[in-house]
């Protein structure tokens, strides 16, 4: 048949007709736009046109797979639920429900829907009961796996009405009896089912199994027995009656039943080899090990093909504590069975936990290898240590390359590091674990002792401020936090967790003292005393103390005065306890501090002989310090060197080294030492100063110094060239070369030069000898002269010097002023320091000029000094000065120029000094006084003077020094104003 194209195109028009007509315009754009693809505008058609026709069967179908192709079942829920309401016999419907509860993934949503729609079409007539039965299926699983079991009780009663085949839910209702212990349930199903099979022996078995379960002993012998005769019966009767004999607790009748048995001449092989299994087995449990042992060894020989038989003799050997045997056996059975690793692994437990064979590491390390058991690991690991074997640190190694982040293994690797002293390689470790356990606090101790080691006392200050704000409420955490900032020499920062702590706790004794040491080491007395007696106070009043708060009360009352009463309690305490040695350090610390060398040294040789034998008490510290103090320097030098070595992480025993080397003579030893703790040192300008001082006078040093006096009309210019340089670490040699221009009042200008060459040698660190040759050039002559010099320091505060020189004097005026042909000059200097802030100066000068006339002059001057330190930060001092001067002359001898006969002068002086930083300093002085042999006095301006100067340290190797002083002594015939400028240049290089 041919149709033309107008026909088909007539046909498509008049069925979109019909659609139109019979489908509403929105169900009709939505169908088009889900064929399209177009599903959001799909989506709104279908929704407009359920506003209008809520329950449209085929829009809420459509809508509802619309949905599901979007990926959104949710939304589909409740229009279908609706949908089921008004449509709720249609099985249909249902299912689609169910469909998309399924695609929701709510298990408890789809369980509830599946019991609700089972139960509406339990009885309809159109739908098949095998289908309700796969949605009470469905459901029942749901339940069983969320253990309500009564639920599902619910729903098997349900299915054994409802299914033909009813034995698999009945079983299962069984199954649940027993599981829910519903004794009287399963007896009554078990009974029923023997009423339909008498014969059923495995029905039997479990119902004496129920009595068995509830003790109910001679019910299921009865049930056993019950035409059953023992003659006749099969093996594993015969067994289960044992094991209900033994379960009842009668072992004898029981083995009376297997031995029995086992003289029955019908019994075949197996059955036999059971029956002896069994006898063994109740042999054991009767306490006859070895007779039970026996049977099981005599099995396994026979047929060893069963693992059992050789396994149970050999878990009855090692449970007999019999572990030779057993390893012996087990090495049998790895014959037959050498596949079984779990065997293989038990061995090696048995070497190494019973045997502790150290032998067998190479099964060990199979076992470990094979096993990944990382325990088993390190019980060998123990195992090693603890015999000392070599092959420790090897095992040890490979365990950690093995299993680097296992805590336990990296624990101790790390400690075995920090015993061979790598503390290098031991700080990550320790770094990583305590990152791991930040609140384990030996971790922190340990990684805080590796960060002192290693000098990295930056990261070992900022652990403890970790820890700190880890624990910001426990008082005692942070008094540990300030403790070790304090021996970290960080005494300022020490101070905020101290504070923290007394803050949380008033009346913790610990952290008074503590403070106290913190104030005292800053020299800060009055808050050191306030804190000490806080702590003494606070002592007082707590009826019973601990050993520490006995300890630092003590302390705290020597550090405020070592006097008659603290020494005697100090002696009572350590008399009465002299196991407390910490005690007796302390007392021993303080009379140190208190230089008196006498009592510590006899304190630290009581000690000694008390801990001759204990190794934990060291006093190398004291000692050296009383060698320090007894001025023993080369003593304090190698005692210092054992303290560094043993102790590198100690700043203070670097720092007293350094200057028991100063002291000792050993400067180069000594500004090394220096030089390298100054970057970690909390007092760098004092060391600052120390270094520069050792540089100036040990270096190789070049000064250049300019220096102008102007004394009314008489003016001088001066420069100096000086060298020095150190050919051994006793000997110098000084080099002076002095050139001047002297303008005296008269108008005449003189150019002159002095040169100096010495030699000094210090034989030991407190004694010095110096001998040179002097030169002097004019324009008018030249002289010749020599000087001999010898210093002394018998003690730490006392010292002096005696120096003599002679020298040809300038006959050529002006120069000649107190003219002589020749001038011989002696001076003594001592200097003693009686306390800690008062020093006394007593110098004397002799001099004795001689003209070529023969006459001569005598001079005897003195100006002793006393000063008292009133500040020590800036140094500031105040002192009283007498000056006394005394010239015997012949009456030729003043045609010249006229001298002052005699100066007798009291002046009150004062002094600053301040190092600003490491590379500047100044200095400021001044003094008044009265002199009545001049007629001088301070309140008309005639006798006072001041002075002041600048240092500046530009670099390492140049000094420069400008320093500008002003006196005014007036009297008649003489002018009594001068004003000296000095400018001096430095370098110096080793």
């Amino acid at each position: 048949m041919n149709l033309s194209k107008s026909k088909i195109a007539f046909f498509f028009i008049f069925v979109l007709l019909l659609i139109w007509f019979l489908y509403p315009r929105e169900m009709f754009l939505a169908f088009i736009y889900e064929g399209q693809e177009e599903l959001a505008r799909s989506e709104q058609y279908y929704l407009s046109h359920l506003e209008e026709k809520p329950y449209s069967r085929f829009a809420v179908t459509r809508l509802a797979d619309l949905y599901q192709r979007k990926g959104e079942p949710e939304k589909a829920i409740p229009l279908l639920q609706r949908l089921y309401q008004y449509r709720n016999g249609d099985w249909d419907i249902a299912q689609i429900l169910l469909s998309h509860i399924e695609e929701m993934q709510d298990e408890e949503v789809l369980y509830q829907n599946r019991l609700e729609i089972a139960e509406k079409f339990e009885n309809h007539p159109h739908v098949a009961k095998h289908q309700i039965i796969f949605l009470l299926e469905d459901a029942l699983q749901y339940v069983l796996w969320q253990q309500r079991l009564d639920e599902a009780f619910s729903i098997l009663k349900k299915l054994v009405v409802l299914a033909k085949n009813k034995q698999p839910y009945l079983e299962e209702i069984a199954h649940l009896n027993r599981s829910l212990k519903r004794t009287d349930e399963v007896v009554a199903f078990i009974k029923n089912e023997l009423q339909r099979d008498p014969v059923n022996q495995d029905l039997r078995q479990e119902l004496a199994s129920v009595y068995v379960a509830n003790q109910e002993w001679q019910k299921a012998e009865d049930i056993l027995k019950e035409h059953i005769d023992l003659n006749k019966a099969e093996v594993s009767y015969i067994e289960f009656v044992a094991r209900v004999q033994e379960a009842k607790g009668d072992i004898d009748k029981a083995m009376i039943t297997i031995d029995q048995s086992l003289l029955r001449d019908d019994l075949r092989h197996f059955e036999r080899r059971w029956l002896r299994a069994t006898q063994a087995r109740l042999l054991a449990q009767a306490g006859k090990i070895h007779l039970a042992i026996s049977i099981y060894k005599d099995l396994a020989h026979k047929t060893p093909a069963i693992k059992e038989y050789w396994q149970d003799a050999i878990s009855l050997l090692l449970e007999s504590k019999n572990s030779a045997a057993a390893i012996e056996l087990m090495k049998e059975y790895l014959e037959h069975f050498p596949n079984d690793l779990e065997f293989e692994q038990l061995l090696a437990q048995t070497y190494l936990y019973d045997q502790q064979d150290i032998n067998q590491l190479k099964r060990y390390r199979e076992y470990w290898k094979t096993s990944a058991n990382l325990d088993f690991a390190l019980d060998v690991l123990y195992l090693l240590e603890a015999k000392n074997h070599p092959a420790f640190e090897s095992w040890l190694v490979e365990l950690y390359n093995t299993a680097p982040h296992d805590a336990r293994i990296a624990e101790r690797y790390g400690y075995y590091l920090v015993d061979q002293k790598k503390w290098k390689e031991a700080a990550p470790i320790f770094a990583r674990l305590q990152k791991q356990n930040p609140s384990n606090r030996a971790y922190l101790d340990q990684l805080l002792s590796l960060y002192v080691a290693l000098e990295q006392k930056e990261k070992a200050i900022a652990l403890l401020e970790f820890w700190e704000q880890r624990h910001e409420q426990n008082e005692q955490e942070l008094l540990f936090v300030g403790r070790e900032l304090f021996f970290l020499g960080q005494q300022q920062a020490a101070l905020q967790p101290l504070q923290k702590s007394l803050a949380l706790n008033p009346n913790l004794l610990e952290a008074w003292f503590w403070t106290g040491e913190v104030y005292h080491s800053q020299e800060n007395h009055k808050e050191a005393e306030r804190a000490y007696k806080q702590n003494i106070r606070l002592s007082k009043k707590k009826k019973i103390l601990s050993a520490n708060e006995k300890r630092f009360a003590l302390k705290s009352a020597g550090r405020l005065k070592l006097g008659k009463s603290q020494r005697k309690a100090y002696q009572n305490h350590i008399n009465s306890h002299p196991l407390e040695y910490d005690v007796a350090l302390d007392y021993i610390d303080l009379l140190l501090e208190a230089r008196d060398t006498e009592d510590a040294r006899d304190q630290i040789a009581k000690l000694e002989k008390r801990t001759e034998n204990n190794k934990d008490v060291d006093l190398l510290p004291y000692n050296a310090r009383l060698a320090y103090l007894e001025r023993r320097f080369k003593t304090a030098v190698k005692l210092y060197d054992k303290l560094v070595s043993a102790h590198p992480d100690i700043y203070y025993y670097q720092q007293e080294r350094a200057f028991a080397y100063l002291y000792a003579g050993y400067w180069k030893n000594a500004r090394q030492e220096l030089e390298r703790i100054f970057p970690d040192s909390p007092h760098q300008t004092y060391l600052a100063e120390i270094i520069q001082q050792l540089s100036i006078e040990h270096d190789h040093t070049i000064e250049v110094n300019h220096r102008y006096l102007d004394i009314g009309d008489s003016r001088q210019f001066e420069s100096e060239l000086h060298y020095h340089q150190y050919i051994s670490q006793k000997v110098r040699v000084d080099i002076r070369s002095k050139q001047g221009i002297h303008h005296s009042p008269n108008g005449a200008d003189d150019f002159s030069s002095k040169q100096e060459i010495a030699l000094t040698h210090n034989p030991s660190t407190n004694l010095s000898v110096k001998a040179g040759a002097l030169i002097g050039n004019s324009d008018q002559t030249s002289r010749f002269g020599a000087l001999a010099q010898v210093k002394h320091q018998p003690s730490e505060r006392f010292r002096w010097e005696l120096t003599g020189h002679w020298q040809e004097l300038r006959t050529d005026f002006p120069q000649a002023v107190n003219a002589g042909t020749k001038q011989d000059q002696v001076e003594f200097v001592s200097e003693w320091q009686p306390q800690e802030r008062l020093a006394l100066r007593l110098p004397y000068r002799f001099t004795y000029s001689k003209l070529p006339s023969g006459n001569s002059a005598k001079t005897h001057q003195t100006d002793p000094h006393l000063t008292y330190l009133v500040f020590k930060n800036p140094q500031f001092y105040l002192g009283y000065l007498f000056s006394f001067q005394d010239t015997e002359a012949d009456a030729a001898f003043l045609t010249a120029v006229p001298l002052i006969q005699r100066i007798n002068a009291h002046k009150l002086t004062a002094s600053l000094y301040k190092r600003l930083n490491p590379k500047w300093q100044a200095n400021a002085s001044a003094f008044i006084g009265e002199d009545f042999a001049r007629d001088l006095h301070f309140y008309n301006l005639g006798l006072f003077g001041s002075e002041a100067g600048l240092t500046w340290e530009t670099n390492s190797w140049l000094r420069v020094r400008a320093n500008y002083s002003y006196g005014r002594e007036s009297s008649s015939g003489l002018s009594g104003q001068s004003h000296e400028i000095i400018l001096n240049l430095s370098g110096h290089w080793r």
